[in-house]
């Protein structure tokens, strides 16, 4: 045995993580009390699934918009979600000014201002320079540094902002406004560390998921949601790799050409270059290829298939040919995705490149809800379709499943690694029905809006009691760090 392939031995514990799960059901999740909390944001479509999601937990959301309005729950879906605008740096500066007007002057209740809620959760950085200045009970939430939004360098500075003074300007404000707030909310592994590197405490910062629309959680607790493993015969494993990437090419094929009933070897005569440079195999393309042929020594039936453009799918008939498997790897257009993840056995997400699906696209999304969810990955995809997820182990994975519950790791860009859990789950096909339950639970337990409010709770509960304990808003952090430094 090769170095580095992992016997199956190694994989037993697996089963016990894994074994089988109840049926999942809706369980009713409350806040510990309802929370007034304004939610200040340069668009209602920006924070509309987190003040839904805590209304459903029991909660008191308001959205107050840069105009001042102030929108309780039956506001929230009566106008129309338009779409929040890039600003320069300079707007952004000038509306803090508009932003404590509006905190000191729009009421959420009768008599009660929107600057003395339970608290306030600012969503922009305007909002949150005020916030922190004028509420005692702030809570920030971020998505990405103000200084590498495009918006934050002009045209001149494009592609330099290293130089742009005045985008290390505003870092060092917005170090300010995290620091300062009573708790800063995120959404990646990534983020949280690069916050605490800046200098704000870690209890203070909060990861809290993305929640599922109520319409993904009403198809999660359907038993029928989760498609049975589909065996042809015993040993016919299908195989399903949405994310792999090329270099210099994009996965837009513009539905030209259907490749979805051909192989790699039927692509290669009608292959065109899909950009000005030719396309090359990427790293994790090129894994997935070596770990196929390890795996093919042992599933001779076993499949795969990758989304390509004509030109990427004679790269692969290239490298397959020089592996001898040639015969078992397939090119799809981006338009059969859906249906491979409805007809695989194993979806394996490779991580670290761009995803070659989105669920903005309708037909990507399993029936029901083409447009429930903006955003999906391949990952989270597979595991709302129930359909057994193979998964390198990087951060935007270990967001998905921090424990690995729901799926099964391997490491990143290891080919043996790869085949060797790969084998493992074609061989074991109540494993891969254990899988695709326990995702579908641990879905429901942490990405359903009430478990996502309550989540909330927790953070908002965090703020109060360190309100508590220091008589007000804790002032500036004194390990703040010099943004220079991270930048």
């Amino acid at each position: 045995m090769e170095e580095g392939f992992v016997s199956f031995e190694s994989l037993q514990k697996a089963r016990q993580l894994h074994s089988t799960a109840s049926p999942p059901s809706r369980e009713a999740l409350q806040a510990s009390r309802a929370w007034r909390v304004v939610h200040a944001c340069d668009s209602v479509r920006q924070v509309l699934p987190v003040v839904e999601a805590q209304a459903s937990a029991g909660m008191k959301p308001y959205i107050l918009t840069p105009q001042g309005e102030c929108l309780g729950q039956s506001g929230f879906r009566s106008r129309p979600l338009e779409a929040s605008k890039p600003t320069s740096l300079l707007t952004a500066w000038s509306e803090v000014r508009n932003w404590r007007r509006n905190f000191l002057t729009s009421e959420v209740e009768t008599g009660i201002f929107a600057a003395h809620a339970d608290l306030v959760h600012a969503h922009c950085f305007s909002a949150g320079m005020t916030a922190v200045r004028n509420s005692p009970a702030v809570v920030y939430s971020l998505r990405g540094f103000i200084e590498n939004e495009p918006h934050s360098h002009s045209l001149a500075q494009a592609g330099h902002k290293e130089h742009s003074w005045l985008a290390r300007s505003f870092a060092v404000a917005e170090q300010f406004v995290f620091t300062r707030a009573g708790a800063v909310v995120v959404h990646s592994g990534v983020m949280r560390e690069e916050l605490v590197r800046r200098g704000c405490v870690p209890e203070n910062v909060f990861q809290v998921p993305e929640p599922l629309s109520a319409e993904v959680v009403d198809f999660l607790l359907e038993p029928e949601s989760v498609f049975p493993v589909k065996r042809k015969r015993e040993d016919d494993v299908v195989f399903f790799a949405p994310d792999v990437c090329f270099e210099n090419v994009g996965f837009k094929d513009a539905g030209s050409q259907d490749t979805s009933s051909e192989n790699a070897q039927s692509n290669k005569a009608g292959s065109k270059p899909c950009a000005a440079s030719p396309p090359a195999l990427s790293r994790n393309a090129d894994c997935l290829l070596q770990a196929f042929a390890i795996l093919r020594q042992e599933i001779k039936r076993a499949r795969l298939f990758v989304p390509a453009t004509p030109a990427c799918a004679a790269l692969l008939l290239e490298k397959s040919t020089a592996l001898g498997i040639a015969d078992a790897i397939f090119a799809i257009s981006s338009a059969e995705c859906a249906r491979m993840f409805a007809e695989s056995d194993v979806i394996i997400a490779l991580g670290g490149g761009p995803v070659a699906v989105k669920s903005a696209e309708p037909e990507l999304a399993p029936d029901g809800f083409s447009t429930a969810v903006p955003d999906l990955s391949s990952a989270l995809r597979s595991m709302i379709a129930g359909v057994t997820l193979l998964a390198a182990d990087t951060p935007i994975h270990r967001d998905l499943s921090p424990e690995g519950r729901g799926l099964l790791w391997f490491r990143k860009e290891d080919p043996h690694d790869l085949a060797g859990r790969a084998t493992f789950l074609a061989h074991n096909p109540d494993l891969c029905r254990s899988l695709a339950a326990t995702a579908r639970k641990h879905l429901l337990e942490t990405r359903s809006p009430q478990a996502v409010g309550c989540r909330y709770d927790a953070v908002y509960q965090h703020v109060f009691a360190r309100r508590k304990s220091n008589g007000a808003t804790p002032g500036l952090g004194t390990n703040l760090q010099p943004v220079a430094a991270s930048l």
